[in-house]
């Protein structure tokens, strides 16, 4: 009786081996291209994937792969990789839509929490083809492909909030109307930056813009996000918007001591205010705000490019005293700041006074020989007064 059961024990153990080192051969054979794959596809589930990765890697969805398939389905019941190369299969052979759906929907059942397979399904689901198996399928689907691809679009983005980008690109490019995306989407402020920069490239009609804005500045909580509202708002033409998110946007960064976006925020503010006819409240923000940059001790340079940058601001407007008045001013603070002189040699130049503008011009090249914007700008009042050295 002992003996008898070894011998079992001996068999059994034969044909494992037999049957892994069968196995195993066959998976090494399909990576190694060393024997050509069978009809009927290969017993090891691995080997098939191989053989259908390397395949569909090629573009070639030709119908020897349709054992591999059938037996990658059979073998691996619980991997969701057959029916999601199922499902490619198909789709880029433009042939029955609806395995390729079921395909797709058995790989989420398979793989539920990967956010990919929710955009690709998404991606199926919402491209137009032309052949006539797939416009059965849509007029049989009808309003409900369309539904479910925007399901899995929220699905993919929940479970994945990298893939809002992605999503983004593809419901522009499939044309989902702007109102639809923000309830599709993570309610994040990083999504609400990537909505705008996705808004400006979409045809949106001015209201479905501008409420969007009003509603994310109404929520917003970053400077970020301020910043671009603010800069979304001005290139819509909301000058109001544009103004409000200006000034939060000055705050937050008031706030948080950053002293470059300070500066560049006061400059959105005052370019607003002085769009708007407001000159007074303009020169009253600069005031301000240069008093906070000197109880904060932040660097010279960000209250010499201030006064430089709303110099540019009046300058742009002719406006030409007040220019003047915060380039000398900055002049004043620093003798080696070079766009202090430049703004005052470009005044000077609006104003006719090309005397004075090829002197401040030459006061720049005394201390910095090499700056490229004082020659060009010297080269130019040369040919416009040749007889001046």
């Amino acid at each position: 009786m002992r003996l008898a059961l070894t011998f079992l024990l001996l068999a059994a153990s034969a044909l494992y081996t037999g049957a892994a080192w069968h196995s195993y051969r066959e998976d090494v054979n399909a990576r190694e291209g060393r024997a050509n794959p069978p009809a009927e596809g290969f017993r090891h589930p691995e080997a098939n994937l191989r053989i259908l990765r390397e395949a569909i890697e090629t573009n070639d969805y030709t119908d020897r792969l349709v054992p591999h398939l059938e037996r990658s389905l059979e073998e691996a019941p619980s991997f969701y990789q057959p029916p999601l190369l199922m499902a490619a299969f198909y789709a880029n052979r433009l042939e029955r839509p609806e395995l390729t759906r079921r395909s797709f929907e058995a790989a989420l059942t398979r793989f539920p929490s990967n956010g990919r397979l929710h955009l690709s399904y998404a991606e199926w689901l919402l491209t137009p083809r032309a052949t006539a198996p797939y416009r059965a399928f849509r007029n049989e689907a009808g309003p409900e492909s369309r539904g479910l691809a925007l399901d899995r679009v929220t699905s993919a983005t929940a479970l994945e909030p990298d893939l809002t980008r992605q999503a983004l690109d593809l419901m522009l490019r499939f044309q989902v109307p702007v109102a639809e995306w923000a309830n599709r989407l993570p309610r994040s402020e990083s999504t609400k930056t990537l909505m705008l920069e996705a808004v400006n490239r979409a045809s949106a009609d001015r209201d479905v813009r501008a409420r969007l804005l009003t509603e994310f500045l109404a929520t917003a909580s970053t400077l970020e996000l301020c910043q671009r509202i603010a800069q979304f708002a001005e290139r819509w033409e909301e000058p109001e918007l544009a103004l409000e998110a200006a000034s939060r946007w000055r705050e937050e960064a008031v706030a948080a001591g950053e002293g470059q976006e300070i500066v560049r925020a006061t400059v959105a503010v005052a370019r607003h205010l002085l769009g708007s006819g407001d000159s007074e409240r303009a020169y009253q923000l600069l005031r301000e705000t240069l008093t906070i940059l000197e109880e904060r001790s932040f660097p010279a340079e960000s209250a010499l490019e201030l006064l430089c940058l709303l110099g540019d601001e009046y300058q742009r407007r002719r406006q030409h005293a007040m220019a003047q008045g915060l380039y000398s001013e900055a002049v004043a603070m620093s003798p080696y700041f070079a766009p202090a002189y430049l703004g005052l040699a470009r005044n000077y130049r609006a104003l006719g006074d090309l005397e004075n503008a090829h002197h401040e011009l030459e006061e720049v090249l005394a201390f910095d020989p090499s700056n490229a914007d004082a020659t060009r700008q010297l080269e130019e009042l040369t040919r416009l007064a040749p007889g001046r050295r």
